[in-house]
């Protein structure tokens, strides 16, 4: 039987896209293990015929160094590549480690372009899958999510993507040496802290303002995965119409709202897909802080006006989802099902045959 080890990053994030390839794997006749990120000395007590990174960036240099001189053959599911502002530059950061890595599946069309000259060279098998976190947010899954069946208070789900000023499992300074490894100058890197902190803390003036204008409305606050939730406790802890949450499914959440209120906040896309308004402050937008992909997909509320910005107007969705097929899902992400059974140790013989003849039968957006 083959054995494939799936590297999880940040759980409430990553988990339940991993657990559903893990299952369709398994299904398959693959022997499937679930390993977190800061656990991944674990892969060489397991010795899988393949271990699929969750992204291929410095950080897993030695263990992509150490997987090869072991004989394990190596993959990458990128789970946060695919909604980026300067694709040029991830480009850069990641070409010199593809020597050796047997397949990357990209997020979609744009990323696989910017690697696909790298790749050739390296002999990576370069495939467009998606990121499996969005089969959440088409069916079948999605039919399975919670929903808000309460006509009492519309909910407003606010989800917050400040991490590098509140960091929940280091410090700002460390935040600070992460973006000099990326390749960027400390005045920059400090400037983008400073931009943050100001978007952060407008971020949740308005909300407060929300909470005072909107009683009636039910507020969910919910930080980034990697952001710690007590500034946000702190803030609202007199307005009793907001509660701060930071666990469960962020699915579940975007299902039950009414509206998704973020700044430059990736969730913009599941929202959008899942039918529910991605609301973006166009006003705490900087050039550092730009996410285009979570921009493209949301209405840009300019007004100060809590109300005006809870009640956008209706959109046309037709140039949005042709933006989201291209950038975020490409094709359905169930074909990784195949290129994992293809690139096992086991299987090799038979990689190159098929690896271009794959058929994509799940689902797409349409």
């Amino acid at each position: 039987m083959r054995r494939v080890c799936l590297l999880v990053d940040h759980p409430l994030r990553d988990l339940e896209g991993m657990v559903l390839l893990a299952a369709q794997l398994a299904v398959r006749g693959t022997e499937v293990f679930l390993v977190p990120m800061y656990q991944k000395q674990e892969v060489f007590a397991l010795r899988p015929d393949l271990l699929l990174l969750n992204y291929l960036r410095h950080a897993h240099h030695s263990l992509l160094t150490a997987c090869l001189a072991a004989d394990i053959r190596v993959g990458v599911l990128d789970t946060e590549g695919g909604v980026r502002n300067d694709f040029a530059t991830f480009a850069e950061q990641v070409s010199p480690l593809l020597p050796g890595v047997a397949l990357y599946c990209a997020w979609g069309a744009v990323q696989r372009d910017v690697l696909s000259s790298a790749a050739r060279q390296a002999g990576v098998r370069l495939v467009e899958t998606g990121s499996p976190r969005y089969d959440f947010a088409a069916a079948p899954w999605r039919d399975a999510l919670r929903r808000n069946e309460s006509t009492a208070a519309a909910m407003v789900l606010v989800n917050t993507n400040f991490p590098i000023v509140s960091p929940r499992f280091g410090s700002e300074e460390q935040e600070i040496q992460e973006m000099l490894r990326c390749g960027w100058t400390e005045e920059v890197a400090r400037q983008r802290l400073a931009q943050t902190r100001i978007a952060r803390d407008e971020m949740l003036r308005l909300v407060q303002a929300a909470a005072a204008q909107c009683p009636k409305a039910q507020i969910v606050c919910r930080p980034h995965p990697f952001e710690s939730e007590a500034a946000y406790k702190e803030a609202f802890r007199e307005y009793p119409s907001v509660r701060v949450r930071q666990e469960g499914s962020v699915f579940d959440e975007i299902a039950a709202a009414r509206v998704l209120l973020h700044h430059n906040c990736s969730t913009a896309i599941e929202a959008f897909m899942m039918g529910v308004e991605p609301i973006m402050i166009d006003w705490l937008n900087t050039p550092l802080l730009e996410q285009p992909s979570s921009m493209a997909v949301s209405h840009r509320a300019s007004s100060r006006e809590p109300r005006r910005v809870l009640t956008p107007p209706r959109r046309s969705p037709s140039t949005i989802r042709c933006h989201i097929r291209r950038n975020v899902v490409g094709r359905c992400f169930s074909s990784w099902i195949r290129v994992a059974v293809q690139c096992s140790r086991s299987d090799c013989s038979r990689r190159r045959q098929s690896v271009m003849a794959w058929s994509f039968s799940a689902h797409t957006i349409r």
